[in-house]
């Protein structure tokens, strides 16, 4: 899986291309679905709402809120430099 709950990811597709390039919290694991194409997150717009649409019409919107869900291979997570205790590879003067 590319995302933990916690991250901070960008959309990097969906059937509403105003969503591409969003900014999202991921919040958490949605349950599997049956005929489901993957893992879905359930995920905090950062910013204004976004469009989604029903589930039982995919490709129509349904509205626009500031939580949705969206695929796993649908995010790309935002990860900083790693942080360490300590330094050991600065240079001192």
């Amino acid at each position: 899986m590319n995302c933990r709950p916690g991250d901070l990811a960008y959309v990097i597709r969906d059937e509403f291309p105003e969503n591409e390039g969003r900014i999202v919290e991921v919040l958490v694991l949605s349950p599997p679905e049956k005929d489901d194409a993957g893992p879905y997150w359930e995920v905090r717009f950062i910013g204004a709402p976004g469009p989604f649409s029903d589930w039982d019409f995919p490709g129509e919107r349904a509205g626009y809120d500031q939580e949705c869900c969206f695929l796993d291979a649908q995010l790309r997570p935002i990860h900083g430099a790693p942080m360490h205790d300590e330094q050991l590879d600065e240079v001192t003067a």
